[in-house]
């Protein structure tokens, strides 16, 4: 499996919008995506929800997956 090269994309982009826009969020897969509720946990008291709990409410919807 390979994964299709970003000046492709790029040129796919010139004539398919979406394709664009994939480009232009092209940094989300060049690093780890990681999640930190530190400063908003400070400003607002705010806590995050723990994942066994998105989890579970995720599942439970009934929605498939």
């Amino acid at each position: 499996m390979s994964g299709v090269p970003w000046p492709v994309l790029r040129a796919v982009g010139l004539a398919v919008p979406v394709m664009r826009e994939v480009v232009d969020i092209r940094h989300q897969w060049d690093a780890p995506f990681v999640l930190d509720a530190t400063e908003t946990t400070e400003t607002f008291g705010l806590r995050p929800t723990p994942w066994d709990d998105v989890v579970r409410a995720t599942t439970a919807t009934g929605v498939p997956v």
